[in-house]
């Protein structure tokens, strides 16, 4: 099985415009041309609420193809964390999505936050990961660790690996803690997934693609073409993400 662990329902220009039936229609099959069995989506716009609800029609949708991210924004600049508490509660409790997206830079908000405390506590009660962007403002490996070490339960995951700039921190970040997971789409070049599976073991890496910001294909190739053991690329590309969101073989 591959699981694609980073992809968005987006489409047109990034992050302004909403989903539509023909991007989704478009992951699907791009998701058949490269062999991905199963992917995790979000959206990612100013209206967490209207992402989310896109993210769950679509995974309805394609309920054996597709499983659902919430993008959840704390907006701790414009005093919407009571608005972030309720949307987690919908998303993941009556919605039950599967996880959760957050994106510091974009949505403007800082980890150490009394506010964040109490949002990523409620995160930490519904047993989901979350997939942090990661090597940005507000958001490098290094500041995620403070979340990680602080909510132990939550998978946590590092898209891009902290993308080029802040790549060399993503296996220091995870090596001080064992709920860090390393997602090697756009930034993460071969040789710091390479290390990575060196220092940290393959069970601690999962793939992403950041369709369609980036090519599925191109992605693949990367791990494909790692100086690793074909036991650890299966790890990377499915295995591990498997196990983490709960799904089942495509045998059972």
């Amino acid at each position: 099985m591959i699981v694609d662990m980073h992809a968005h329902i987006n489409t047109g220009e990034r992050y302004l415009k909403k989903s539509s039936s023909g991007a989704v229609r478009n992951l699907i099959s791009q998701m058949d041309k490269t062999g991905v069995d199963v992917c995790a989506i979000n959206q990612l716009t100013d209206d967490m609420i209207l992402d989310n609800d896109a993210v769950y029609k679509a995974a309805r949708a394609y309920s054996n193809r597709l499983v659902p991210f919430a993008h959840i924004n704390p907006g701790m600049y414009c005093n919407e964390g009571e608005k972030a508490s309720a949307e987690i509660d919908r998303a993941l409790g009556k919605l039950k999505m599967k996880g959760v997206k957050l994106h510091p830079e974009f949505d403007h908000f800082q980890m150490f936050d009394e506010v964040m405390n109490e949002l990523l506590e409620k995160i930490q009660e519904y047993g989901v990961p979350i997939l942090f962007h990661s090597g940005g403002s507000f958001s490098t490996p290094l500041e995620i660790v403070y979340v990680a070490k602080n909510f132990p339960r939550i998978p946590v995951l590092l898209g891009h690996m902290g993308t080029d700039s802040f790549v060399h921190e993503a296996v220091p970040a995870a090596k001080l803690s064992e709920n860090i997971y390393l997602e090697t789409s756009i930034g993460a070049q071969l040789l710091f997934i390479e290390n990575a599976v060196h220092e940290l073991g393959a069970e601690r890496i999962v793939w992403g693609t950041d369709f369609p910001y980036g090519s599925p294909p191109v992605e693949l190739k990367k791990i494909q073409t790692l100086d690793i053991s074909e036991k650890q690329k299966r790890m990377i590309l499915g295995e591990n993400a498997r196990r983490m969101l709960g799904l089942k073989t495509r045998s059972a």
